[in-house]
């Protein structure tokens, strides 16, 4: 019988070894073209919903997104159209060459007033583009 439960025992331990080894929790740094405090407040929000999400922190100045997430049960793909489907650009910087200028793949300003959801049209009436 203490056989029996040491190989049950074993079998069980050695399951749960296996889920937490597969279950990492990464970075992924995200490259937006968020310009206020609201779209930061609107992107941070959304993702803290996202399943798989353990923190979200947007840069307004770098307007990077930096998500910390389990492999498990997201991916940066995800995360990406997640913000994308808030209505601004993403592009997972780990995907792209680091060595190229960042600048030319955000939109200009004009772009980006034209663009914005209902949470900058005042920047967007502002705007003297």
């Amino acid at each position: 019988m203490k056989t029996i439960r040491f190989f049950i025992f074993l079998g069980l331990m050695s399951v749960y070894m296996a889920i937490l080894g597969q279950d990492e929790i990464r970075e992924v740094k995200i490259l937006t073209n968020m310009h206020c405090q609201n779209c930061k407040k609107k992107i941070e929000n959304e993702l803290a919903y996202t399943k798989g999400v353990v923190e979200t922190i947007a840069d307004l100045e770098t307007k990077i997104v930096t998500v910390k997430y389990h492999s498990q049960q997201t991916s940066p793909e995800k995360l990406v159209e997640a913000i994308q489907k808030l209505g601004y650009q993403a592009t997972d910087l780990t995907q792209t060459d680091q060595n190229n200028d960042l600048k030319t793949s955000e939109p200009s300003q004009k772009e980006n007033c034209r663009k914005k959801s209902s949470c900058c049209k005042k920047k967007q009436e502002e705007c003297k583009h």
